[in-house]
């Protein structure tokens, strides 16, 4: 409702509601969660970080944790990346440029 009331000012004056136009597209497209373990998770995140991608959360999980989204992706050495959206996850990746790709595609 308070989107609705808004909304029709976004064109006009669309630096002033850039919070209200990125909360429309929470509620339109949801959240990605890219989860990074392995050694350098650390790392990888970091650079996840720098790309600009609203309505994508980064995870680390290289400790043994009990949240559900994170418990069977830590434990390994080997740089794993999982690109998840409601919790359910894709197949896991290898490559951070892969990754990069994806993400930048869902935007």
């Amino acid at each position: 409702d308070m989107i609705a009331r808004v909304q029709h000012k976004f064109k006009k004056f669309p630096n002033g509601f850039s919070n209200w136009m990125q909360v429309l597209q929470w509620i339109n497209q949801g959240f990605y969660q890219v989860v990074v373990s392995g050694d350098s998770a650390n790392a990888h995140a970091l650079q996840l970080h720098k790309l600009y991608m609203p309505n994508a959360i980064i995870l680390v999980a290289n400790t043994q944790t009990s949240i559900p989204l994170l418990k069977e992706k830590s434990g390994t050495t080997e740089t794993t990346f999982f690109v998840c959206k409601d919790y359910t996850c894709g197949l896991p990746l290898k490559s951070f440029d892969e990754v990069k790709t994806g993400l930048l595609q869902l935007k």
